[in-house]
């Protein structure tokens, strides 16, 4: 909220970076909503399923190591967790295919790395205002080996979409001691050109003076939707979220 205000005052241009509004399968899969091709949407389902250990590359800033050891991934001072780590993401896709703000949101968390001080494994269920359900499992502590592997369905009155890594895999690897799908990471979530697109998209709003590809509000309501799992996690109830209105961006 401080964000949007500040950059409103300032007359300057904001946009949350959320890469998979700009990765192809998933633009399909909302061109396809609008079209009515799967009819009214009434549950969005996402699994994010990661082996661990991830090993980052040297010069990598999402993994950055603040006290030279664990990355920042693990440390309860600069992260929730799973919650914000991954499945910031996965609300913003099940909003933007529900076509509506949650109402309320249940999770559970879990904390599978010894080592970590946050939860490495969540699952929610959240309750959209037009009585649309979105439900998802993000884990980031599988077997060494594992399939980098991600799920999505959107099941409709009148029809059902489904885009899932392994299936779609070019290339497997499979030896004694393991299973690998070489390409998954690169050619599916880690698809280099969304985030081409999403930087042309902002670099184009801020030279042409046009609003940006994806208004900030909908990072702040994904957010509000992770953050209302993590107090549902803790407190082991359900939480309603406030009924909120985007302010004027113009």
């Amino acid at each position: 909220d401080a964000m949007i205000a500040a950059a409103r005052a300032a007359g300057v241009k904001l946009m949350i970076g959320h890469s998979r509004r700009f990765t192809r399968r998933y633009q399909l899969i909302r061109e396809a909503i609008e079209r009515g091709e799967v009819g009214e949407v009434r549950l969005v389902r996402e699994n994010e399923r990661r082996a661990y250990p991830r090993t980052p590359r040297p010069d990598s800033v999402g993994h950055w190591n603040p006290e030279g050891d664990r990355s920042w991934l693990a440390k309860a001072g600069y992260t929730l967790g799973a919650a914000l780590t991954n499945a910031v993401h996965e609300t913003d896709l099940a909003r933007w295919f529900a076509g509506q703000d949650a109402a309320s949101v249940y999770a559970a968390e879990h904390i599978n790395d010894p080592e970590s001080e946050v939860p490495d494994f969540i699952t929610y269920t959240i309750t959209f205002r037009n009585g649309a359900v979105g439900a998802c499992e993000v884990v980031n502590t599988l077997p060494v080996g594992y399939p980098y592997y991600h799920m999505m369905e959107v099941f409709g009155t009148e029809g059902i979409i489904r885009a899932t890594d392994p299936p779609m895999s070019t290339l497997e690897v499979w030896t004694a001691g393991q299973m690998a799908f070489p390409l998954n990471p690169r050619t599916f979530l880690g698809v280099a050109d969304a985030y081409v697109q999403e930087l042309a998209g902002f670099a184009r709003a801020v030279r042409e003076d046009t609003p940006v590809p994806l208004d900030p509000w909908n990072g702040r309501q994904a957010l509000a939707i992770s953050v209302a799992a993590v107090e549902s996690s803790r407190t082991g109830r359900p939480v309603s979220l406030p009924e909120e209105v985007a302010p004027i961006t113009a």
